[in-house]
């Protein structure tokens, strides 16, 4: 007896990473502590600026570069001009599209290259089969 379920490891490594949406468009997972200051220098004319620092018609905030990145949080590399203006409906709808696509890219590319099945004994009332896990790692 058992249930299905699927749990990729991919999720949970995902949430171990600090995950950074570079302006166009890609992006890269840190899984070790990085300063946001090592990112700025090595782009410069940007600034990074944490996904829930963001809200509309207001002013995008940068994160200071002495701070370290927080793993499973996600970061925007953005242009420095766009600190002097407010945070519209479309310029936000673009990152979180942005963000989706980059985030559903990653997740879907690790399920594929390392998706790896285990079967377990947990029961189900009604059902007669093996509980399979299904978990990239």
């Amino acid at each position: 007896m058992g249930n299905c379920k699927s749990m990729p490891s991919s999720q949970t490594q995902f949430m171990q990473t600090a995950r950074i949406l570079f302006f166009n468009g890609v992006m890269k997972e840190f899984r070790e502590p990085i300063k946001a200051g090592e990112i700025i220098k090595q782009n410069p004319g940007y600034f990074l600026c944490h996904w829930d620092s963001l809200h509309i018609d207001k002013f995008m905030v940068s994160v200071n570069s002495k701070d370290v990145l927080e793993l499973g949080e996600l970061y925007f590399l953005l242009p420095l001009r766009k600190l002097q203006y407010v945070l519209s409906v479309s310029d936000m709808a673009a990152m979180v599209f942005k963000a989706n696509s980059a985030i559903n890219q990653m997740i879907s590319s690790r399920e594929r290259d390392d998706m790896y099945c285990k079967i377990s004994d947990d029961p189900l009332p009604q059902e007669s089969q093996k509980m399979v896990s299904c978990q990239s790692g």
